[in-house]
């Protein structure tokens, strides 16, 4: 076969007996590069903050349109009042 290749930083491997590791590198002051370790709970508390901004935003769209629609019905049945009456 070919040459093994050099990981690159962060990259995750699994080996042939299923055991994962993460190739590290060291910068140029020789300081291991801080790197984030990924988890299904990370990922998933993102997921869920976002979902929570995104309702969030839906509440308060949906009571600004609310009002608004109201106080547009309102003028609207005034204005009719006012030109038929």
């Amino acid at each position: 076969m070919g040459e093994a290749k050099k990981p690159v930083h962060g990259q995750i491997r699994i080996d042939k007996d299923g055991s994962m590791w993460v190739a590290v590198e060291k910068n140029t002051q020789g300081n291991h590069i801080k790197s984030e370790t990924i988890t299904p709970d990370s990922i998933r508390d993102k997921e869920l903050d976002d979902l929570r901004r995104r309702l969030r935003k839906a509440k308060y769209l949906t009571w600004i349109l609310s009002v608004l629609g109201l106080i547009v019905g309102a003028f609207i049945s005034w204005a009719l009042m006012v030109i038929l009456g």
